[in-house]
């Protein structure tokens, strides 16, 4: 049974050659209140870290996909395909509060 917020999804070419899976997540964007959390000014970061005796980095290649929707929101992820609905159990890129939350879990 699919979700009430279930999304087609359509494939798409990347320049390299390979295939991207889009989710047309533009209607459950369109309904949700928008978070509003700011990303840090590199000037600001910079010049807190002037006096800082460490440095290190993280590898947030993979960052998004990391971070655990809540079981509940589970079915605002949905997407069908031709042979099955899925639910994101990591945050999908796509949605438009993704940046704010992965910023404040960051922070």
């Amino acid at each position: 049974m699919a979700a009430p917020y279930t999304v087609p999804v359509a494939l798409g070419p990347k320049s390299n050659g390979t295939v991207r899976l889009c989710i047309d997540y533009r209607k459950i964007n369109a309904i949700t209140i928008s978070d509003k959390y700011s990303l840090p000014l590199m000037d600001v970061l910079l010049h807190d870290e002037k006096s800082s005796e460490f440095m290190f980095t993280f590898d947030l290649k993979s960052g998004y996909h990391q971070v655990q929707v809540n079981p509940a929101d589970q079915d605002k992820s949905a997407f069908a395909c031709p042979f099955a609905t899925f639910r994101c159990k990591r945050i999908p890129f796509e949605l438009h509060s993704a940046t704010a939350n992965f910023q404040r879990l960051m922070d």
